[in-house]
Order: structure tokens, then sequence, then C-alpha cells
């Protein structure tokens, strides 16, 4: 599900003889109901938005995680008030596929940076394979060796001891037969 959220439309129709007027907040406040008052006339059509807003959720939903909850209309007048059922299944858009494993080659920002002098690097393998993850000077020259071996497809991190470097700007770079990036971190002692 994007940042920006999602949404969905139900319609109410008023009856014969009946006119539906509605207050509404959802109890969460990532929910929000569009418009949230109004009045529906015999006869009319009217339609309601609940928009789910991601930015403002108040738990870390996972992959495939089903919310169920219900519009209920409530009023002074209704004897057979409206119920709406909803259902909101979360669906992640991180780059995984349904096994858990990336689907796009990434390295990231070490962190903490600057750092002294541990930090530590994450990388993303779509597949097994080969990497060399090395950390190079200003001058281009290696400077440290961090990983060198074959790798299983996933999610890693490894840790970077700087203790034998000076402070200053210094470069890690990965490369796979698939896959080459390059990063800049700050050493600060």
């Amino acid at each position: 599900v994007p940042s920006s959220g999602f949404s969905t439309s139900h319609v109410c129709r008023g009856g014969s003889d009946m006119v539906y007027i509605w207050e509404g907040t959802p109890r969460q406040t990532w929910l929000v109901l569009t418009p949230e008052e109004g009045t529906v006339a015999p006869g009319e059509v009217t339609t309601l938005t609940l928009l789910a807003d991601m930015r403002n959720l108040d738990f870390t939903p996972v992959h495939q995680q089903v919310v169920q909850g219900e519009i209920v209309f409530r009023g002074p007048y209704w004897f057979d008030a409206p119920v709406i059922p909803v259902t909101i299944t979360f669906v992640s858009s991180t780059g995984e596929d349904e096994a858990g494993l990336p689907t796009e080659y990434a390295l990231h920002q070490n962190y903490p940076n600057p750092f002294n002098p541990v930090t530590e690097i994450k990388f993303d393998l779509v597949k097994p394979q080969s990497v060399k993850l090395a950390v190079y000077n200003v001058l281009g020259q290696e400077v440290a060796r961090v990983v060198d071996r074959r790798m299983e497809a996933g999610y890693h991190r490894v840790s970077f001891d700087a203790s034998s470097l000076s402070s200053g700007v210094y470069f890690y770079r990965i490369e796979t037969a698939a896959f080459t990036d390059l990063k800049k971190m700050v050493l600060i002692k």
C-alpha cells in the first residue's frame, strides 16, 4: 500500500420516505471518512469514501494482514440503521516477494553515519551469488574488504570496524555479477 494510502467508496441510498443524515469520525486517526456529514434525500445516491492514510497508522501492519470493521449509521430516528462492512488488507510494497525475499538489489546507507568506529552496512540480494563489499579512501585505494564470498539471496547486514583507519570520508562498494553500487560514509574519531 503506498504511503499516501488508498480509498474505497460505498454508496448509501435514501429510502422512499426517509432522509438519511450522517455524521462520522472514525475511531482510528488513520481513517478518514469523506464527507464527514451530510444528507441523502429519498431516492438520491451519495458516495462516501473511507481513506486509510498509511502515514498515520498507530500500528505496524504485516503483509496480508486483514483489518475488519464496519461503518455504522446511527441516529435518533433509525430503527434499522444501515451497516457497511469494511475489510482492509495490507499489502507490502517493500520490494519483497511472497517468500519474503527481495525483488530488487540494493545497497543501503550505512548506519550510523557519521560513525566511530563501527557502523552497519545493509544490502539486499535477489539471487545467491558471489559478493564483494570493500571500503575505499578518497584516492580510490581499497582500505578494507568487508565481504568476499558467496552469499544466499535475502537481506544482509554486516558490521564494519574502522578502528585501524583515520578520520575522514570513505566509500563502500558492493560488486556482484548482477549488481554494483557505491555509497559514501564518514568516520569521525
